[in-house]
C-alpha cells in the first residue's frame, strides 16, 4: 500500500460482512478496506463493522480521548496516562481469576 488509510480486521472472516463492504485478500483470516478519499468512507458500515467485531474481543479498552484531536501529538502523554487509567479501572473490575485468564505461563 503506498497511499491511503487502512481499515483491517486479523479474524475478519468471523465478521458477517453482508454488505462485502470489506476486501478478502489472499490471507483468508484478514479483511481489509483502504480509503484514498474520504468520500469512500462508509460510516454507518464502519461502525457496523466495529461493534460487531466487539463480540471476538477478550477484553475491551476504550478510554474516552474523545477530547483529543486526531493530530494532538502534543498530547500524547495526557492520552497514554488516559489510557493507563482506563485499564486500572477495567482490570479493577475483575476477579484474579478472570485477569489471569490473559497472563502467559512463565
Amino acid at each position: 500500500m503506498r497511499e491511503g488509510v487502512l481499515l483491517g480486521f486479523m479474524y475478519g472472516y468471523k465478521i458477517n460482512d453482508e454488505y462485502n463492504y470489506l476486501t478478502k485478500g489472499t490471507n483468508k483470516k484478514i479483511y481489509y478496506r483502504i480509503f484514498t478519499d474520504p468520500e469512500q468512507i462508509d460510516e454507518m458500515a464502519i461502525i457496523k463493522l466495529l461493534d460487531e467485531s466487539k463480540n471476538l474481543l477478550d477484553l475491551h479498552f476504550n478510554p474516552d480521548v474523545s477530547k483529543f484531536g486526531l493530530t494532538a501529538w502534543t498530547d500524547f502523554d495526557k492520552i497514554v496516562k488516559k489510557g493507563y487509567y482506563h485499564a486500572i479501572e477495567v482490570l479493577s473490575k475483575m476477579s484474579l481469576e478472570e485477569i489471569n485468564k490473559f497472563r502467559e505461563e512463565a
